[in-house]
């Protein structure tokens, strides 16, 4: 919102977010509040509307000690959505290990589960360590195999 005129009616400015936010249109709705510089509501308006891109991007300019909770949410709705070569790469971001090496291995990204374990201590990744284990004997790399079985 650039003019002068718009940014002093208040009430035509709440107006323009309500009807948006009413209509579902969150990404815009958070958007216009962005421009009049109202941070924390446009920030909830791209999480109701899963706009995390978006959120995101406020947050490493406006709130950064926000920035890495972000992460995991938006790995956590990638996850829901199926998308586990993308939550994985959130997970990562946002130092949740477990999460990554479990995402990692529904999307059948091995190399980067065995990654993953280099940060977690041994108990944290028994669960997925016979996983792995199977996998690379399925595929006959046998070595590898090897160091995953306990």
């Amino acid at each position: 919102v650039t003019d002068q005129h718009m940014t002093n009616d208040s009430q035509l400015l709440k107006r323009i977010t309500d009807s948006l936010l009413k209509k579902e249109m969150y990404t815009q709705a958070g958007k216009f509040l962005e421009s009049l510089k109202d941070s924390q509501r446009a920030l909830a308006a791209y999480l109701k509307g899963n706009s995390f891109r978006e959120a995101v991007a406020l947050c490493k300019r406006e709130i950064p000690q926000r920035v890495v909770e972000l992460q995991e949410q938006w790995g956590d709705y990638m996850a829901r959505q199926g998308q586990w070569d993308a939550a994985c790469a959130h997970f990562i971001e946002a130092g949740c290990n477990m999460k990554a090496i479990d995402a990692a291995i529904k999307a059948k990204q091995w190399k980067r589960a065995v990654e993953g374990l280099d940060d977690v201590d041994e108990k944290q990744a028994q669960p997925y360590l016979r996983r792995i284990a199977e996998h690379f004997q399925s595929v006959n790399e046998y070595e590898q195999a090897e160091r995953h079985y306990v």
